[in-house]
């Protein structure tokens, strides 16, 4: 089993360079292929410093375009790479990894490369929900992974099969995007040039899953760029540490695995909890989706039927439910069911369950206008791929 490493490039040689250097601190049992693919930009410095730069874990290629790509067409033109690798370890420029990062997606590779629910393997663990930037914190279970339908883009491994069923449907779209209730919103605000609305797309009309890690082997530094007007630390996750083998990580196969997550980050494990048909629910935590099934759980307060409500105090959320914590925060309607919407949650209380006590505190060090002007920021830092 083949596997590259994949730099993507378009301006930032300071980028390049911090990731070169956190890729060299990582572990590699064999020599290992480099490949950095830069797309054509206003400057030739990046490629005057990845032509010199010397990789010193095996063979280094370089790539590079005599026009501009723009971003869906550079990150879907690495498919090429394939007909020399069997996996393809892709990386954007202001993405650094864990020393154990190629240690993980050698054993995932081995695992998942041909698994038909598979389409694809993260390094990336998602710290915030990126549709509502509140915080996400997956329910852990006896393994060191879980299925999400989010494609992913901060770290991300593809094997040449996998790749292979996404490009035969992404071919299919002829560059369509069409309205549909199953894709997250923010999605459709994604400029034209964003490739990863398509592979979240592609996974969840064919209900497949991208391997997720509970620690994180990769970060996002979200350098100013051609996707975002600003740097943030919003994206930065925690990185695992140390070294490890293959061997070490509880890799079940994935059929096996039950804490899977939809495009939403909601749990799709929740109906023998709820005591409801697992075909016949929604789970609506976020509030970001528009339609539902009979069964809706969800934190909003709605005129229907209210089969059973929980608290708002363990975390994550999910687990109010698991642990069957009563309590009148988190609602699950029968929506075939008319009746007297319940009390809504307090605004101050889901501040202070996502947050704690940080928003208060910053409010009293830089007022509620310096908060109004934090917020707005943050809004404008949204992604754009």
């Amino acid at each position: 089993m083949s596997i590259a490493i994949v730099s993507v490039v378009y301006n930032r040689t300071d980028s390049l360079v911090r990731q070169l250097r956190s890729l060299e601190r990582a572990v590699y049992p064999e020599p290992v292929t480099l490949v950095i693919s830069i797309d054509k930009s206003q400057t030739t410095a990046v490629e005057d410093f990845a032509h010199s730069y010397a990789w010193p874990h095996g063979e280094k290629r370089v790539i590079t375009h005599d026009h501009n790509l723009g971003t869906r067409r550079h990150m879907l033109s690495l498919g090429a790479l394939f007909s020399d690798f069997d996996a393809l370890i892709v990386l954007e420029d202001d993405i650094t990894v864990a020393p154990a990062f190629y240690l993980f997606a050698k054993a995932c590779v081995a695992t998942y490369g041909d698994d038909p629910l598979v389409a694809g393997i993260s390094l990336y663990q998602f710290p915030i929900n990126y549709e509502t930037r509140l915080p996400f914190s997956p329910v852990h279970a006896s393994a060191d992974v879980y299925l999400m339908q989010c494609a992913q883009s901060w770290g991300e491994v593809w094997t040449r099969n996998q790749w292979a069923g996404f490009r035969k449907w992404y071919d299919a779209q002829q560059g369509n995007f069409l309205p549909d209730n199953r894709v997250p919103q923010e999605l459709f605000t994604w400029p034209e040039s964003s490739w990863l609305r398509f592979h979240t797309r592609y996974c969840i009309e064919h209900n497949r899953f991208f391997v997720y890690p509970y620690a994180s082997l990769s970060t996002n530094n979200q350098d100013s760029g051609v996707n975002a007007s600003n740097s943030t630390t919003l994206y930065q996750a925690a990185m695992m540490q140390g070294h490890c083998a293959p061997a070490d990580f509880r890799l079940p196969a994935a059929a096996d695995i039950t804490i899977r997550y939809d495009a939403f980050f909601e749990p799709l494990f929740l109906a023998g909890s709820l005591g409801v048909d697992p075909h016949d629910h929604t789970v609506d935590l976020y509030a970001q989706k528009t339609t539902h099934r009979r069964y809706l759980l969800t934190l909003k307060a709605l005129p229907y039927g209210v089969v059973s409500s929980f608290a708002l105090r363990e975390k994550p959320m999910e687990m109010n439910v698991i642990n069957h914590n009563d309590g009148a925060d988190i609602f699950c309607y029968d929506t075939t069911q008319k009746a007297t919407p319940p009390t809504p949650v307090d605004n101050a209380l889901r501040y202070q369950y996502f947050y704690g006590e940080a928003f208060y505190k910053q409010r009293t060090m830089i007022g509620l206008a310096g908060c109004l002007r934090l917020w707005l920021q943050l809004i404008k830092n949204k992604i754009r791929r």
